[in-house]
Order: structure tokens, then sequence, then C-alpha cells
């Protein structure tokens, strides 16, 4: 009995830890999000005060090629946003959770001695369920994330092509 609590308690630890390590991840996501957030912010500041200042009439290719770049920012920052908004996501099983656990275990009418391998195995459950919870979430966040940057990728794309082809006249 004792080496089934003791593989239960190792089963345990390691979905803490994992928590903590997508926890982790979250935090990341957030804050790269924030910089892609605050980098088209900036290009798209720049874009703005570059559009201003062009001398005019402007040719056709200029204008498609500027405004599929500032289109691009744009997205690029609601994407980021999107990788930023808030989630409902499971909460760490501690506290009011972990009570009604021992709570519902206490009032079995069979309260054996096989009690503390039914905790162990109730808060694996919990954790288990909380880190898929977050993973997915962590998973929605990356793709918004990995959309903001090509999207900024693209747009500065965009602009190096148009000032390539001003400055080399092509």
């Amino acid at each position: 009995m004792e080496y089934k609590n003791e593989l239960l308690r190792d089963a345990l630890e390691g979905y803490q830890k994992e928590y903590q390590e997508l926890f982790e991840v979250w935090k990341n996501l957030e804050g790269k999000a924030q910089g892609v957030i605050t980098v088209s912010g900036i290009f798209l500041a720049a874009m703005f005060a570059f559009i201003h200042k062009l001398s005019k009439p402007v040719e056709r290719y200029e204008q498609y090629l500027l405004t599929i770049s500032v289109i691009l920012l744009v997205l690029s920052v609601v994407s980021a946003l999107c990788a930023q908004r808030l989630r409902d996501v499971y909460k760490a099983p501690y506290g009011e959770q972990l009570g009604e656990v021992v709570e519902g275990l206490l009032n079995l009418d069979d309260i054996s001695s096989d009690i503390s391998s039914r905790y162990l195995s109730e808060r694996n459950i919990l954790w288990k369920d909380v880190n898929s919870n977050i993973r997915s979430a962590n998973k929605e966040k990356a793709k918004s994330l990995l959309a903001s940057q090509l999207l900024l990728v693209l747009s500065i794309l965009c602009f190096v092509v148009y000032t390539s082809i001003k400055i080399w006249g092509i």
C-alpha cells in the first residue's frame, strides 16, 4: 500500500511542477505579446509620420504597399491583443477544492485504510485537469502570438519592398 502512495505522491509532485512550468509559459507569452504590441505601435506611428511627409502625388504601387503595410501592422496589434485577452482558466487546486475532496472522502460510508491513496488520486486528477486547461489556453495564446509576429514581419517586408523600389527605382 505504501508503494502506491509513494507513486501517487511522485505523480502529484510532477503535476505541481508542470503547473509551475505552464504558468511560466503563460507569463512569457503575455510578455512577448506586449512586446509585439509595442514594436507594432512604434512602426505604426513611424508609418503614419512617413506617409504624412510623402510628396504628392503618390504612385499607385506606393499606395498599395503602404496601405498593406499599415493594415498588416494593425492586424498584428489586434492579434497580439487576442493573445493577451483574459481567459477563464482553472486555478491551482488548493484551499476550497482540496477541502471539498477531503469532505467527500470523510463522508463516505466505508472509510478504509485506502483513504490516503484515494485522496492522493483525487488530488492528481485535480492537478491533471488544471494543467490540461492551462496547456490549452497557452496553445491559444501561442497561436495568436505567432500570427501577430508573422503579420509584423510581413508589414516590415512590405515597407522594405517599397523603400527598395524607391531607392533603386525598380
